[in-house]
């Protein structure tokens, strides 16, 4: 059986350090409320979604390693080595191998130490970014051609997200009631986002373009 990992800054549990992902607990993610109280009506209302989408706040997700040692002293030592890389994790990626397409965003939080004699038993816990985010981006490539195009761009996300637009020459980009003009090169718009689920757009122009996007899930 292969060990499951965890990856950051360039190092892994098991190939650096001899140890591997003995539990993990990832916590759901709360969203940001915003109940508001209204003149003349009963309880109160959601405003949640004002901003076009509930926002969520950062959630944890919690670790535990078996470290083991020769003696107490050995132990010690080992458990030194794995704090010393555990604790400078921060706001970076985090790589897990139970979710091998995806990754984390965040930093140490926390953690505790319990010891009975040459054993060890680790427990961290990271702050992270509410989402998941994929290793690879999704793009969508569109070649060359004067005519207007129109793309379909199903976003599997579990929220909108903002793409990246790369363009060889000038192009115009149209989504819903809203149309972009964008000269040749690397461009990511403010208030241009691919909603959950479905999306058409249309783009005019002679150029080579990529619209690429990171799926966030939860």
């Amino acid at each position: 059986m292969r060990f499951k990992q965890l990856m950051a800054n360039g190092k892994r549990c098991y190939d650096d350090f001899g140890i591997y992902i003995k539990e993990r607990n990832p916590s759901i993610p709360t969203k940001r409320k915003n109940y508001q109280t209204i003149p003349g009506m009963h309880g109160s209302y959601d405003f949640s979604d004002l901003y076009g989408e509930v926002i969520y706040e950062n959630r944890t997700i919690e670790y535990k390693f078996d470290i083991t040692g020769w003696d107490v002293e050995d132990l010690d030592t080992e458990r030194r080595k794995v704090m010393d890389w555990i604790v400078n994790i921060n706001q970076t990626e985090i790589y897990d191998e139970y979710s091998p397409n995806y990754h984390w965003l965040g930093s140490y939080d926390s953690g505790s130490w319990k010891e009975d004699v040459e054993q060890g038993l680790l427990t961290v816990k990271f702050i992270v970014y509410p989402f998941a985010i994929s290793n690879k981006k999704v793009e969508v490539n569109i070649e060359s051609t004067s005519e207007q195009k129109e793309l379909l761009i199903t976003n599997n996300s579990s929220h909108r997200v903002m793409p990246i637009v790369v363009t060889d020459d000038s192009i115009q980009i149209t989504k819903g009631e809203s149309t972009i003009s964008l000269s040749a090169g690397e461009w990511e718009i403010d208030g241009f986002y691919l909603d959950r689920g479905d999306n058409t757009i249309f783009v005019r122009g002679n150029a080579n373009v990529c619209i690429k996007y990171d799926e966030e899930v939860f």
